[in-house]
């Protein structure tokens, strides 16, 4: 199963506001979700093989940890390297614009 934490500009985590349910999802954070769950789906296939993936996502300002269960215990354990990869890719997009 995915997780997902948001994070702010300086990378850390935030929970200073709470996040607001509403009833119609976007068509974009459908597709994401969509693509989250094959990505997932991925994972559980390559557990059947005896392969382990650990995948680290990157959407606006979450931070998306996908993998089999080993690799999901190893990005959680290392939480930097989610927090490194969001900083990475804001700073490229940043430097593109």
């Amino acid at each position: 199963m995915a997780q997902i934490r948001k994070l702010g500009c300086d990378g850390m985590r935030t929970n200073s506001r709470p996040e607001l349910k509403v009833p119609q999802v976007s068509a974009r954070q459908e597709i994401l979700t969509s693509l989250v769950s094959a990505l997932d789906s991925v994972c559980s296939a390559m557990s059947k093989l005896n392969a382990e993936v650990a995948c680290v996502t990157v959407h606006e300002d979450s931070v998306i940890a996908v993998g089999t269960e080993k690799g999901r215990i190893f990005l959680n354990s290392r939480k930097e390297i989610q927090t490194d990869f969001h900083k990475f890719c804001s700073e490229l997009t940043r430097n593109q614009s």
